[in-house]
């Protein structure tokens, strides 16, 4: 079972303003089913368009992750500049390939996509992000939608809203997930500061 810390400490307010009347939570009891039925599974595939902006600028791409025997790979394809990548990581390292066929290797996936892609995205969280989990070992809170379904997470300096729920295999999941966060490195916490990633889910698999 996987253990997870509330915090107490954050600001009530989206970046864009309030989104719910909901009151925020901190407790790790609703997550438990999540947590069983998401520690049951040996693979899952996720496929969806992905958009993101930073300080830089704006890029799109089509995403397709799959899990499976204990390892990720995530392929990007479409309008993202440079042509497709594949992200291979497990417990023993990360591989980056660009289009040229040119394989970085690494031991953090956040690290070496931001330096190949331009995308300073915490993957390993988001894998629990996109599961309706937060990720193990951080604080967090939430927020649930009138349907008792979660509508905001907040972690890692992260602000995370689920939209337009629909079933997916069998399960009530989000087709639309935005990611925010602030860029402390650009200064000034206004949209040129701003890192967003924006999800729109295709398919879930598993």
């Amino acid at each position: 079972m996987v253990s997870l810390t509330a915090c107490v400490n954050h600001s009530s307010r989206s970046p864009d303003g309030p989104l719910s009347e909901s009151p925020w939570r901190t407790d790790a009891a609703f997550f438990t089913n999540q947590v069983s039925y998401y520690d049951g599974l040996n693979n899952w595939r996720y496929s969806a368009k992905v958009g993101v902006t930073t300080p830089k600028g704006r890029d799109q791409a089509s995403m397709d992750w799959t899990f499976a025997d204990q390892a990720n790979s995530i392929r990007l394809y479409g309008p993202l500049g440079l042509g497709a990548v594949r992200i291979e990581f497990d417990d023993y390292g990360v591989v980056v390939s660009d289009n040229k066929g040119v394989r970085h290797r690494g031991d953090s996936v956040q690290t070496l996509l931001d330096r190949i892609v331009g995308w300073p995205i915490p993957v390993d969280a988001l894998s629990k992000w996109l599961f309706l989990l937060p990720e193990e070992g951080a604080t967090f809170r939430y927020r649930l939608d009138e349907q008792a379904r979660l509508q905001v997470l907040e972690q890692k300096g992260w602000h995370i809203e689920y939209a337009d729920y629909k079933q997916f295999e069998g399960r009530d999941m989000p087709r639309k997930i935005t990611a925010t966060r602030i860029d402390s490195s650009a200064g000034a916490a206004d949209e040129t500061s701003m890192v967003k990633v924006r999800l729109i889910s295709k398919r879930w698999q598993w």
